[in-house]
């Protein structure tokens, strides 16, 4: 009950604070690239943030944060950086992931994108690896409101984990509730 108190006072805090920010767009699906890129020039922060507060011993506490910025570099091409690993419990394993995505093929008529991206994982602190990358092709295609995305990705080794599957699919929903 308190925690949901709290989380209503920094929500009012935080409406107070921006009334007239204009806030659009979105750069990934939960994690999976949108077809989406910034114009030259365009600036995008984002915060991921995840949190599980149960107490108990049985399953312990968790949160995670990732810092990301983006900025549009022209001719359908933005570039970013990440910070991964903030991850608590357990060892920081802060991982500095510069990024960058091209839309090589927009067709407006057919409401189609293809695109592809990658970024590089450098790990800072605690690391279990010296250099990574992570990087996908994918299309989009829009029916209505409602946007379908499905491509593949592929990683180096140990970048997820060392026996983690290192290739396959990605797959987002997207749907406009106005505008």
């Amino acid at each position: 009950m308190y925690f949901f108190m709290k989380l209503r006072a920094i929500n009012l805090f935080l409406t107070l604070l921006f009334p007239l920010a204009i806030v659009n767009g979105q750069q990934t699906i939960f994690n999976v690239p949108t077809s989406d890129v910034l114009d030259r020039g365009k600036v995008y922060v984002e915060l991921d943030a995840a949190f599980k507060i149960d107490k108990t011993d049985d399953f312990g506490r968790f949160s995670s944060f990732v810092p990301r910025l983006v900025v549009g570099a022209g001719n359908n091409v933005e570039v970013g950086v990440n910070v991964t690993g903030n991850i608590q419990p357990g060892d920081d394993q802060t991982t500095l992931v510069p990024t960058v995505k091209w839309r090589f093929y927009q067709n407006q008529e057919k409401d189609i994108s293809l695109y592809a991206g990658t970024n590089v994982l450098i790990p800072v602190r605690n690391r279990s690896y010296n250099i990574g990358s992570y990087s996908y092709a994918a299309m989009s295609k829009t029916f209505g409101k409602t946007r379908l995305t499905a491509g593949g990705f592929v990683a180096s080794k140990n970048v997820f984990a060392s026996k983690a599957v290192r290739s396959g699919g990605q797959f987002g929903i997207e749907h406009t509730i106005n505008g």
